[in-house]
């Protein structure tokens, strides 16, 4: 497939701090990506630039082949829903989804077009009985939603739709679900249309994305939401995803990670890593003793110290069927494969 944006030599900043640095990076066509990364990592300057809304400082974005590095943004071919939607506040859902056609001038008979549009719209995201209600009289929840719709139908024709954290914190848990839903259908019905979101979550970044990519330390890393949280290419990057065990190799700890492992640490190795729920138990894992034990629905979240050596921590994610007491004494082994890196923090593959 043909990248839909790709960045050449992108370099991007916010006055004197540098937030991608010479960047290259391809997002296919047709795909959902996500964006993650720290506080301040530049993930929202990034869609702006895309958007060109900021300026990069050097390098080139296209889109479908195209440079649309000096074009407006007005010019691009793309929709954009930001942090603060804008709403206007005196105007209902209905008149606020028209903003996007009534930019575009378009002339009584395609108005006509565009409101049974909106009205298919406004429906599909079970807002029907908020049609008429004004925006300043509407809840968080439902500001959102009336957000997304126009954006959306901004999007309807175009190739790139941007999505500034989406699914914010005024969304129950029921409602985010069945929004992340409703856009992955959206996508599913505009086959060549690209998705990019910025999200602070890696529980939305996996249930909606194709591909992830982490901004972190002005570089961008991209890879597939599995492989990109079970193997980062960076050790550096694996506590911005999630809980993550990690552990320098020395003498003291090799003998331990072996038995976790069920291998030695390649030559050049200096780290060790694995998630959570990597770890089970094992007549042929490790000795631990339970210092804390957490119900957390899905799972127990364990605290473990190495029988072997009390500096040996480490945190295991297990079935809840399983009652664990505390300070008594189980085998953990991972159940897959080990991943080693080396001294510069990166992965050391297979």
């Amino acid at each position: 497939m043909p990248s839909s944006l790709k960045a050449t030599n992108l370099t991007v900043r916010i006055k004197e701090r540098i937030l991608l640095d010479n960047a290259q990076f391809e997002f296919e066509s047709g795909k959902i990506i996500a964006i993650l990364g720290p506080s301040g990592s530049g993930k929202t300057t990034l869609l702006r630039t895309i958007a060109g809304l900021h300026p990069q400082t050097s390098g080139r974005i296209s889109v479908n082949g195209y440079d649309v590095s000096l074009l407006p943004p007005e010019r691009r071919p793309l929709s954009m829903l930001f942090q603060d939607p804008a709403l206007f506040p005196e105007r209902s859902l209905e008149e606020n989804s028209l903003m996007p056609f009534r930019a575009r001038a378009i002339n009584a008979s395609d108005l006509d077009s565009a409101h049974a549009f909106i009205g298919q719209m406004i429906d599909y995201f079970d807002m029907k009985s908020h049609q008429k209600t004004l925006v300043k009289n509407m809840s968080g929840g439902e500001r959102q939603r009336s957000a997304i719709i126009r954006c959306l139908v901004g999007a309807h024709d175009e190739q790139l739709l941007l999505l500034d954290e989406p699914f914010k914190s005024t969304l129950n848990y029921g409602l985010k679900q069945r929004l992340m839903q409703k856009i992955i259908e959206w996508h599913d019905s505009h086959p060549g249309q690209t998705i990019i979101f910025v999200t602070h979550s890696f529980e939305e970044a996996i249930y909606m994305s194709d591909t992830i990519a982490i901004m972190f330390n002005s570089k961008i890393f991209l890879g597939q939401p599995k492989d990109i949280y079970e193997r980062p290419p960076d050790i550096s990057l694996a506590e911005i995803l999630g809980a993550a065990n990690s552990c320098g190799i020395t003498d003291a700890t090799r003998t331990i990670i072996g038995e976790i492992t069920g291998k030695t640490p390649p030559r050049g190795a200096s780290t060790w890593f694995c998630r959570p729920h990597m770890l089970h138990e094992s007549d042929q894992g490790g000795s631990f003793k339970i210092t804390k034990s957490l119900y957390m629905g899905k799972y127990q979240a364990l605290d473990l110290v190495s029988v072997a050596d009390d500096n040996f921590f480490i945190k295991a994610e297990v079935p809840t069927s399983t009652p664990y007491i505390l300070d008594s004494i189980h085998r953990f082994k991972i159940n897959n494969c080990p991943v080693f890196y080396n001294n510069d923090g990166l992965l050391i593959k297979d």
